[in-house]
Order: C-alpha cells, then structure tokens, then sequence
C-alpha cells in the first residue's frame, strides 16, 4: 500500500514536472505582467516569454505607467549558476529595439506612492554583460524636449564600468534658452570615440562644428583635447571623467589659454565685457547623487579689461551680497584694466563660495567674495 502512494506521489511529481515545462513560457508572462502591474502602478502586456534553465527572453513588452511608456522588442536576461552563495547571478543584460518614452508628473505630497519591490542584491554582485541596442529615449514637458537614440555594449558592477562599444546616432535637448541638434558619437578605434555636435544655440548665440575625442577606460572617461571658438581663439581644455560607483563620480578638466569673452557675450553682451587670457582647473564630484565637491581656480596670463556697463544681468546677486558689496561689485569694475586676475571657487557646506580678486598697477585691487546656497540664498 505505501509502495503504491509513493508511486502515485512520484508520478503527480513528474506530472507537474511536465506541465510545468510545457507551460513554463505562459507561467512566466503571467508572472512578470502581475509583477509589473503590483510593484510599478503599471500596464503591462508581453507578446511572448521563453524561460530556460540558464535564460529568460521576453517578446513585444509594453509598459504603461503614470511617468514614463516603455516598448522593447526583445529583452533578453542571461543567468550563470556556480556552488558558492551566492548560488546564481545575472551575467548578461540584452536590451534591443527600446523605446521609452518619459512624461513629466505633477508633485504629489499624499505620500501614497509604494514603492517597487527591489530585486535581490545577490543577483548583481558580479559584473553583467549590458548589450543595448537601438534605445530610444523621448522626453517632452512644455518647455524642456530631449529626444535620443543610441546603443551601448558595457560591463558593469557595483563599483565598476568599462564600455567596450558605444553609438549615440542622434541627440537633440531643445528649450527656449538653449538647443543641441544631432549631438552624436561613432568609435574611430578600439577604445577612441568622437564627440561630433553640429549645432549649439545658447539664447541667440549660435555656435557650430564641436569635435571633443574621448578615450574609455576602467570606470574612466578622458578627454585627451577639446578645442573650439567658445573657449577663445587659442583656448582648449584637458578632462577625465571617474566614476566612483553607480551613484557617484568626479569630472577634472584642465584649461589652457582661455578666454570667457564669449561666456560674457552670451549671457550679458549689452551689459558688460570681460577680456583675458586664463589657465585653470575645475572639479565637480557627486556621491549618492548629490553633489559632494567643487572647486575652481583660474589665474589669467597677461593683462586684462573689465567693464560692467549698466547693472541689469546682475540684479540676481542680491540675494547673495549685501548693498555694499553688490554696489561695490558694480562700481568698481567700470572700465577696470587689471594686471593679475584671480578666480576661484570652492563647496562650503550647502553654498559655493565663488572669489573675484583683481589687482591692477594703476587702478588698485578689486576683492569680491559670493556665496551661491543651494535654496536658501542670503549671506553666510
């Protein structure tokens, strides 16, 4: 008799053994619409699924949620299995034929929103094998449009990030104030890529033909020599990109022979002038997303001139300085030919404190110091 349960216990065993693998792809495209439909407030619908033992592949996905809609043509997700914990992990990610298309939301303060369910750490503690193809971003709100497609083939950890092949086939940011038309990138060589930006426009001003090569490495990104007319007839920069994790990274850039004439003329050309030549160093770090680290510091090469011509673009330095240095700041700089020029910033707690220290032989010095704070403005 107990022989006889245990046979008919192995052949339900082996019978939902079967079933399961004949309706495992079914299984699978009801367990991820469900997932998405709970976890991200979303519509989802899958065309179709193949679930092996080493694999997941997914078919004709469309997401609908209240921020953003997604359309993959193929999603295919590679596992490796090994006897230490963790026992398996994600080894390759292939993204093809995506289309995400980004709305904007109104705040909401209720709170209700529930969060997604996080996938467990384990799963991505080894490095994965990213191949996206043919990505297409759309983002649009009434004053800001971004819009992209491009394919990227990287490997990618907790603390690690090495691309291996990368397209951007257009990029275009439009908003009332500032424009990028069909900003792309091609690799010329195995680890040597080209910037190529046909067209910028900053408010009227229009600057054509940016070339800036780039050279990839272990979570790096250099910039061996950027050189064009909006840093000055000679001028050119140096940079590197680190990241320091998936949240976290540090831009340097060195500057030779730079002038901000143009910088001037873009953003107060009928209210003042600013000549001279300067070398320079600028640091931007973030960590956890927040920015962590900046400083700046420029010294010009030979004399210069300043002229603050009538005040109006920069009225917004009233939050930041008292009567007497904004009074100061604008007086003092009329017609002012310097010698010595120095520039300088710094992060100091929530502000940037950014100095203005000018010496000229005939004129005398012109010391200025602003606090920039993030939101609350006034003087530290």
């Amino acid at each position: 008799m107990f022989g006889k349960i245990i046979k008919i216990f192995l052949l339900a065993c082996i019978l939902v053994i079967l079933l399961l693998g004949v309706f495992r792809n079914a299984i699978s495209k009801f367990y991820l619409e469900a997932y998405a439909d709970k976890n991200f407030k979303a519509i989802c619908k899958i065309k179709k699924t193949a679930l092996r033992w080493d694999s997941l592949s997914i078919e004709g996905l469309k997401l609908n949620a209240a921020g953003f809609d997604v359309n993959a043509k193929n999603i295919t997700i590679k596992i490796k299995f090994q006897k230490s914990k963790p026992f398996y992990y994600v080894s390759d990610i292939i993204l093809a034929g995506i289309t995400v298309k980004i709305k904007p939301l109104e705040n909401k303060t209720d709170g209700s929103e529930k969060k997604p369910t996080s996938v467990m750490a384990p799963v991505f503690l080894e490095p994965i094998q990213l191949n996206l193809q043919d990505i297409n971003i759309d983002f649009k709100t009434k004053t800001f449009e971004l819009d992209s497609r491009f394919s990227i083939v990287a490997q990618a950890g907790a603390n690690m990030i090495l691309i291996k092949d990368a397209n951007i086939y257009d990029l275009n940011i439009r908003s009332q104030d500032f424009e990028i038309t069909k900003l792309n990138l091609k690799r010329f060589r195995k680890n040597r890529y080209l910037f190529r930006i046909p067209a910028i426009r900053i408010k009227d001003k229009s600057f054509n033909d940016f070339s800036i090569p780039v050279k990839t490495g272990l979570n790096q990104l250099l910039f061996p020599k950027a050189k064009n007319a909006f840093l000055g007839t000679d001028g050119y920069l140096t940079a590197k990109y680190d990241f320091l994790g998936y949240d976290s990274f540090c831009f340097s850039a060195k500057f030779q022979d730079v002038s901000f004439e143009k910088i001037v003329d873009i953003f107060a050309a009928e209210d003042a002038a600013f000549k001279g030549l300067f070398d320079g160093s600028l640091t931007v770090c973030s960590k956890s997303f927040k920015v962590s680290d900046i400083q700046a510091e420029f010294k010009n090469k030979s004399n210069g001139f300043i002229n603050v011509k009538r005040d109006s673009s920069f009225t917004f330095l009233k939050s930041y300085l008292d009567a007497a240095s904004y009074n100061a700041l604008i007086d003092n700089f009329k017609n002012y030919e310097y010698n010595i020029g120095i520039i300088n910033a710094k992060k100091e707690a929530d502000a940037i404190r950014l100095n203005l220290d000018f010496t000229s032989d005939a004129m005398g010095k012109r010391n200025i110091t602003i606090n920039f704070h993030d939101t609350l403005g006034g003087i530290q």
